[in-house]
């Protein structure tokens, strides 16, 4: 879990330096393990991908909190 957290607020930071940057699994698979030269006795939890974007989009339309809940009765 604390893999996840650091991962979270890397993004987070890289993004608000105007980084863009991705957490994939890549590292976890064995044949990509042996690309990347990683030894037996590490555990890969993810691998980062950053840079800068060529353009950042817009951001979409996000839907009303509203109508994303359902109350149970």
């Amino acid at each position: 879990m604390a893999a996840a957290c650091f991962a979270q607020n890397f993004l987070l930071a890289a993004h608000d330096a105007g980084v863009g940057a991705y957490w994939a699994s890549l590292g976890a698979l064995p044949h990509n393990r042996a690309t990347l030269g990683v030894p037996e006795d590490y555990d890969v939890i993810g691998i980062f991908g950053i840079g800068y974007p060529e353009e950042v989009p817009a951001p979409k339309a996000r839907a009303p909190l509203a109508s994303k809940i359902t109350y149970l009765t």
